[in-house]
């Protein structure tokens, strides 16, 4: 798409840039200016005054744009400032506040790739018997078995078992 190298992810919006990013096939990240939005400019005020229903939507795409850009830092090996994005994310948007999904399956696979077992096996402990009657459970425990096979956490793989298959 002609307009593709000219689009920046900064965070909660893609931003048109004046200067074309060359031979790009997809939308570039301003990691820098990304990480500065979510931690230090965007105001996260006023979750508590929503409607449930508005809260959920915002909370989970919060998180989703959260871990797109963790999983980006510790790909390029920033792992202080992706540690840092994942616990500004769960203080941010904790299970009492915003219930756990299958989202929550990128931040126990970023846990574990940041050697947070501790913090992966927390957030799998609540969020697995939340998916009790989400269509995507099963597809979230194979996918966390295998991940967690692949990272040898046993720790995790322990824990898997205690949420069998439908």
């Amino acid at each position: 798409m002609a307009y593709v190298p000219f689009l920046s992810n900064e965070g909660l919006a893609i931003r048109i840039i004046e200067e074309e990013k060359p031979n790009s096939k997809s939308i570039s990240t301003d990691r820098k200016k990304y990480y500065e939005n979510l931690m230090t400019k965007y105001e996260w005020k006023g979750l508590d005054t929503l409607a449930s229903s508005t809260k959920n939507i915002l909370g989970r795409n919060c998180r989703v744009i959260f871990s797109q850009l963790t999983q980006e830092l510790i790909d390029a090996g920033h792992t202080d400032s992706a540690k840092a994005l994942v616990n500004k994310c769960i203080s941010l948007f904790p299970n009492r506040v915003i219930p756990y999904d299958e989202v929550m399956v990128y931040y126990i696979e970023s846990a574990l790739q940041l050697k947070e077992e501790t913090i992966a096996l927390s957030i799998t402990r609540q969020t697995l018997p939340l998916l009790e009657n989400n269509p995507m459970r099963q597809q979230c425990i194979d996918h966390l078995t295998y991940f967690a096979e692949f990272m040898k956490s046993t720790k995790l793989q322990e824990l898997l078992k205690e949420y069998p298959g439908k």
